[in-house]
């Protein structure tokens, strides 16, 4: 029996830094006053951060800091980092400004998911599970499979397994991703792109090294990254094609397609609004599932919907 769930990573530091970027530079900005979909314009605001990180940091290096020290040192940054604090501490204006800024994310995320037809059986909140890779973090350390360094971050060092070591819980106590994927249970199949491939290797290996037995039953179904005729997609540069803008820019491309063809001009072969969005949609999933799951697909949009070869719409 196969459940369908999601994951929903909903806090942490990308949180924490689309809430900094939207609080300095927002003016209470909302879907509605924007016209965005929601996780469009959280989205905004994490590249909009990462701009201006990169700025501070490029002033900090030409004052002559490290770029290491740069990074942490940048005022965005710092208030990321407190933000995130004070987000695990419970701050109730911390809290809320997340849940809204949440709210609007699910709502765009639901459109997009009728958009392709995708459901899920349950969802998993990350906010609902963290504090159960710390408990994780703990017993790691009572059995001394992690370490405290001096600055009382905890590790764990797995260079004897061929890997490396690796930070399990910040200096300031905050967790990072790796904890924040400690599970509790007995098997798990997680659907997760190629890039994480190692990610899950060292995760696997912690987990075992701790002697949980059912870490023998996860397994990483991993899958290849969608690039685009410009490049690989780099959310944090901006660099993405929405779901959304990618679906009408398909519909659109099927009409001025189809509209060229004689047949389709009279009033009985008419195509309706609703084929030409299945058409696109069926080009879509098609140019992506001809492809073996593992390998890296390059989707390119004129193709996909080309009338004549090994396509969705022919």
């Amino acid at each position: 029996k196969v459940i369908k769930t999601q994951i929903i990573n909903d806090r942490g530091i990308h949180i924490c830094k689309s809430i900094v970027a939207w609080k300095l530079y927002g003016k209470d900005s909302t879907p509605e006053s924007s016209g965005l979909k929601g996780d469009k314009l959280v989205g905004n605001y994490y590249v909009l951060f990462e701009t201006k990180h990169k700025e501070e940091v490029d002033k900090l290096i030409k004052k002559g800091v490290d770029k290491e020290e740069a990074i942490n040192q940048s005022n965005v940054m710092k208030l990321a980092k407190e933000t995130l604090k004070k987000w695990e501490n419970g701050d109730e204006e911390v809290r809320e400004i997340w849940k809204m800024m949440n709210s609007w994310v699910y709502k765009g995320f639901k459109q997009t998911y009728n958009k392709l037809g995708v459901s899920f059986d349950k969802n998993y909140y990350e906010s609902d599970t963290y504090l159960l890779g710390k408990e994780i973090v703990k017993y790691g350390l009572e059995k001394k499979v992690f370490y405290k360094k001096e600055d009382c971050s905890v590790w764990v060092d797995l260079t004897d397994d061929g890997l490396d070591e690796k930070l399990l819980l910040r200096s300031d106590g905050t967790s990072v991703y790796m904890t924040q994927d400690f599970p509790e249970i007995g098997g798990m199949v997680y659907t997760v792109g190629n890039e994480q491939d190692y990610h899950f290797q060292v995760l696997f290996k912690i987990l075992k090294k701790i002697g949980y037995d059912w870490a023998n039953n996860l397994f990483h179904l991993s899958y290849g990254m969608v690039d685009l005729p410009t490049g690989k997609m780099k959310s944090r540069e901006g660099k993405v094609i929405d779901a959304d803008d990618l679906i009408l820019q398909l519909i659109d491309s099927v009409k001025e397609t189809s509209q060229n063809l004689g047949k389709f001009q009279n009033e009985n072969n008419r195509i309706t609004e609703d084929t030409y969005r299945k058409i696109a949609l069926g080009a879509l999933k098609y140019f992506i599932l001809k492809v073996d799951p593992k390998k890296r697909i390059l989707f390119n949009p004129k193709e996909s919907i080309d009338l004549s070869g090994n396509t969705g719409p022919f």
